[in-house]
Order: structure tokens, then C-alpha cells, then sequence
């Protein structure tokens, strides 16, 4: 095995989720109870068949807009998670996955 393997992946995005995790449940628990009773997040939005602005569901999930108001990218959260995954599996074998 190589030295570069034997590197843990860097895992910035996994450190930040991480530290703010007890404030990131807590939001998380009240998208879920505001789900449980129906209530839908929604926003004003022009719609050229309607005088007004109409009131529309965000078209988001809850987990999405979370992970945006904590400024975590979904994106590279993935990414570090496929890395600790095939750092793991270079590391074992792929025992105890």
C-alpha cells in the first residue's frame, strides 16, 4: 500500500456538519414537525395568467434549504463521503462496511 493511500481524505464539509450537528438537528426536528401538521414552506411567485403574486410551495426539500442556511455544499458533502468510503475500503479491504 502506498503512502498516498494510507491518507485520510480531507473532509472540511464533513468537519462543519459536525460542529454544528446539535443546531442542525434542531432545525431538522422542527422541517420534520412542520411536516407532520401539513405545514408547507411556499413563497411569492409572479404568474402571468394571475394579477397578483401567487403563494407556491418551495420547490426544495426541507433537508436542501437546511444544508443552504448552514452554508453546506450538497455537493461537496457527497464527494467527501465517496472519499472517506474508498479511503475506508483502501484501507480494510471493504471489511466491516
Amino acid at each position: 500500500m502506498s503512502a498516498m493511500e494510507t491518507v485520510a481524505p480531507a473532509t472540511p464539509v464533513i468537519d462543519k456538519m459536525t460542529a454544528e450537528k446539535a443546531e442542525m438537528d434542531a432545525v431538522f426536528e422542527f422541517l420534520e414537525w412542520l411536516d407532520a401538521k401539513g405545514i408547507v414552506l411556499a413563497h411569492y411567485e409572479e404568474d402571468s395568467g394571475f394579477r397578483d403574486e401567487q403563494l407556491v410551495p418551495v420547490p426544495r426539500s426541507s433537508r436542501s434549504l437546511m444544508f443552504e442556511s448552514f452554508g453546506i455544499d450538497e455537493n461537496a458533502l457527497d464527494k467527501e463521503r465517496r472519499a472517506v468510503l474508498a479511503h475506508h475500503v483502501a484501507m480494510t479491504g471493504g471489511e466491516n462496511l
